[in-house]
C-alpha cells in the first residue's frame, strides 16, 4: 500500500543526483552497472530512512495486538 509513496520519495532524490558525476564516471571507462553501484547508490542513502519509516509505521497500524 505504501509502495507508491516510497517510489515517489526515492524518485525525487534520485533525480537530484548530479548527472555530471555519472558522466565523469562514464568518461573514465566505468560501465553502467559500476556507475550505478559505485556512484549513484552511495548518493541516495539519505533518502532511505523516510520511506522505511513510512512503510514500518503502516505495518504497525495494520497489525493487530497479540491476544
Amino acid at each position: 500500500m505504501m509502495l507508491p509513496y516510497t517510489v515517489l520519495l526515492l524518485y525525487g532524490v534520485m533525480r537530484g543526483v548530479d548527472r555530471r558525476l555519472l558522466a565523469a564516471a562514464s568518461s573514465m571507462g566505468a560501465g553502467r552497472v559500476t556507475i550505478f553501484r559505485r556512484v549513484y547508490l552511495p548518493l541516495v542513502p539519505p533518502a532511505w530512512p523516510v520511506p522505511d519509516c513510512s512503510v514500518s509505521s503502516s505495518r504497525w497500524a495494520t497489525t493487530s495486538p497479540p491476544r
